[in-house]
């Protein structure tokens, strides 16, 4: 079996896979804001197919779905991470990562932080892992820019620099989006829950439950996306301040 991948400004946008030499089958990812697929949608003619549906807790444990076959690229699937269906492991490229424990299987080469086998700093709501050795975040994402921008100026050539610093704004409006993806899916399961619940009597109590939900959410939102939103911006007048030679 042969299987390609087509790379676009999500991370990969299409798959190609040859069968025993047969003709090449196209799908393209849907992924949902934290950059897990969530089906593979296939064109025959005028008509369009969704497959391979899926939906994943915080850690990238599949919830609902297939959880073996392909394709093997699931969680945070837009950065190419491929899943092995005997172990369960999810390959990040420097080490393999377990979504059951949601920690990492061997310590993180790098060494950073106090703990070496903990994902994401336990964060996976705001975070995400590239490469098995570093994480996503706000903070570390603008230290990049600020970076970034100070060598801009040693008078090599703006072009790298400022694909890098757009780079850098997608990441950081995926985690927006991220948040509030996340965010809207807890309230929505929460208030399933009450609906199917207030048969057995006990709605009062699931009411309040989810008014906390509602608010702890709201809140969590406000702080990390509005971060994300804000830190895209300066990004990109870090990227107009190097196109006007400041």
């Amino acid at each position: 079996d042969l299987t390609r991948y087509g790379v676009g400004a999500r991370g990969i946008d299409l798959i190609e896979r040859i069968v025993n030499q047969g003709a090449p089958s196209v799908t393209f990812p849907l992924y949902d804001g934290h950059g897990n697929m969530t089906a593979t949608l296939s064109r025959s003619g005028a008509s369009f197919t969704v497959s391979n549906q899926r939906s994943y807790d915080v850690w990238g444990g599949v919830r609902s779905g297939a959880t073996s076959g392909f394709p093997n690229t699931r969680y945070v699937a837009n950065l190419g991470h491929k899943q092995d269906d005997e172990s369960d492991l999810i390959y990040m490229r420097a080490r393999y990562y377990e979504p059951r424990t949601g920690r990492f299987i061997s310590e993180d080469p790098v060494g950073e932080g106090w703990n070496f086998y903990a994902y994401v700093r336990n964060n996976p709501l705001a975070y995400a892992d590239p490469r098995g050795e570093s994480l996503w975040g706000v903070d570390e994402l603008l230290r990049q820019a600020f970076s970034i921008l100070t060598d801009s100026h040693r008078g090599f050539g703006v072009l790298p620099y400022i694909e890098k610093l757009r780079r850098i704004k997608e990441t950081l409006l995926f985690i927006a989006r991220a948040q509030a993806t996340t965010g809207e899916q807890l309230i929505a399961e929460a208030e399933a829950e009450l609906q199917a619940s207030s048969l057995y009597g006990d709605y009062a109590a699931l009411e309040a439950r989810i008014a906390d939900l509602k608010m702890s959410v709201g809140t969590y939102m406000i702080g990390e996306g509005t971060a994300a939103r804000i830190a895209a911006a300066i990004v990109e007048i870090m990227i107009q301040m190097i196109l006007n030679g400041d």
